[in-house]
């Protein structure tokens, strides 16, 4: 075997050697691939109109703010339940990374409940709702209260 290797040319030899690392490194040589390994918190509430109703469908998302956001930092989301709760999932683990966020909305199927949600919700840039994550947060402290239009 030795000798055949030595056959080889230089670049060729490189070229394997390369390979043999990336399929290392596939093999998995760290944390789970595609999962977070950070702290999460566990993120529940709701997500409520101004008249009190609860928004049915759609997603909540929320997208780290920039100057408190680190370049890894995912951006957790989650579905909107039929009475308005959602529960954050950060890689499809439940919670969210501590640190300030926009709450943003994404449409749901049910056209009705969203003719009344202002379009200022659905955009990271102009959502009002900026969320803090954060440890011992009081009951209600992730609810999302919408104004109107």
């Amino acid at each position: 075997m030795r000798g055949r290797w030595l056959r080889l040319s230089p670049p060729v030899r490189a070229g394997a050697a390369f390979c043999w690392c990336g399929l290392l490194m596939l093999a998995g040589c760290g944390s789970k691939s595609g999962q977070y390994s950070g702290k999460l918190i566990p993120v529940q509430g709701k997500v409520t109109m101004a008249d009190g109703k609860p928004l049915s469908s759609g997603r909540v998302r929320f997208v780290p703010i920039n100057g408190d956001a680190k370049a890894s930092t995912p951006s957790p989301g989650g579905p909107i339940g039929e009475d308005g709760s959602y529960t954050l999932f950060t890689e499809g683990t439940p919670g969210a990374p501590p640190g300030k966020y926009r709450a943003v909305l994404v449409r749901g199927s049910d056209r009705q409940a969203w003719f009344a949600v202002p379009s200022q919700y659905q955009s990271p840039k102009n959502s009002p709702l900026e969320v803090e994550v954060a440890e011992d947060k009081p009951a209600g402290g992730y609810d999302l209260k919408l104004q109107p239009k």
